[in-house]
């Protein structure tokens, strides 16, 4: 791949992770607002049930403020790698794309297996996940 074709590929990794922003910000909203939620449609799919359930924190914070981090974290990195091809920049931006994508892995099987209801945003922020993973991936073949 070019340089040009890889910095469209960053270029849309921003746009991605600035897409996996405003997911992980509902998400946070969500988790501490008192009334329903915009995608509590039925058992199957009632983002209350996963972004308030027992498993919605880790250490007492909310999983959406570590998806907010990630997200902010990949979209600095993203626009520092395009700026600055530097390897170390690379090796971090795919070091926290893996720990992202291994993440959302767990908190599907989790909405899956123990909880047996989806949350629609979640569902979102784990498709934005992949989609960073297969841009990066793309980029640097």
């Amino acid at each position: 791949m070019n340089a040009i074709q890889k910095q469209k590929m960053y270029r849309a990794m921003c746009v991605v992770a600035g897409l996996g922003i405003v997911a992980a910000g509902y998400a946070m909203y969500a988790h501490f607002a008192t009334g329903g939620s915009f995608c509590n449609i039925n058992a199957q799919f009632n983002c209350d049930i996963v972004n308030r359930g027992i498993y919605s924190e880790l250490f007492g914070v909310p999983v959406a403020f570590f998806g907010l981090l990630s997200y902010v974290a990949i979209l600095l990195f993203c626009i520092e790698q395009f700026r600055d091809h530097r390897r170390k920049i690379k090796l971090l931006l795919a070091a926290l794309i893996g720990v992202a994508v291994g993440f959302s892995a767990h908190l599907a099987w989790i909405s899956h297996v123990l909880l047996n209801t989806w949350c629609i945003v979640c569902l979102t922020s784990y498709a934005l996940t992949a989609i960073l993973a297969i841009l990066f991936a793309l980029a640097e073949i």
